[in-house]
């Protein structure tokens, strides 16, 4: 079941916020220690992921091995969407009713093997299967992207991989980290 788009009424109640959530504009200390010009944020964090990168390439050795792994993760590009459509939530950008999305969530991993196996690709139930009952190495299929879990160590299982310490500190349950998997694969 969709849901209609919002209505004129509640665009306007919004609207009325909307605007603040791409107009913020920061304004960044010079090397000198002077205020600069103020930028939009997205322009000043393209600038911070970039300096990040660079101290990440820097502390890494700055081996090719390690360019290759930083420029998959490159910011090509920062993108940004309509205020509106940030100030509505991510539900009614999807269009789909607040209590199946609820539902969805409170079921967790039932709700995705559900969605997967209804919606899904074999390719999707495939790699589904893989990361909800196998573990590292056991699929050595070779995607257009290459093969899952290259360069982990064998024998991780769905939760090995929710007991990591970014997991744990972001706190991811299963779901989370299986959706995640699952949507950085080649599904």
């Amino acid at each position: 079941k969709t849901v209609s788009p919002p209505s004129r009424r509640r665009i306007q109640r919004v609207g009325r916020y909307a605007p603040l959530a791409l107009q913020i504009h920061v304004r960044r200390k010079l090397p000198s220690g002077k205020p600069g010009e103020l930028e939009p944020l997205p322009v000043v964090l393209r600038h911070v992921l970039e300096g990040l990168q660079a101290t990440l390439l820097a502390q890494s050795g700055g081996g090719e091995e390690s360019r290759e792994d930083l420029h998959r993760f490159a910011v090509q590009r920062l993108v940004t969407g309509r205020p509106v459509d940030s100030a509505l939530g991510i539900m009614t950008f999807m269009r789909v009713p607040d209590e199946v999305v609820y539902a969805g969530m409170a079921e967790g991993l039932a709700a995705i093997e559900r969605e997967v196996a209804s919606r899904g690709s074999d390719d999707d139930r495939v790699c589904l299967r893989y990361i909800l009952h196998a573990r590292t190495g056991d699929l050595p299929r070779r995607w257009s992207n290459g093969v899952m879990d290259a360069g982990r160590p064998a024998g991780m299982a769905l939760q090995d991989f929710v007991d990591l310490p970014d997991s744990v500190t972001a706190g991811l349950r299963a779901p989370h980290v299986a959706a995640l998997r699952l949507y950085t694969s080649a599904a």
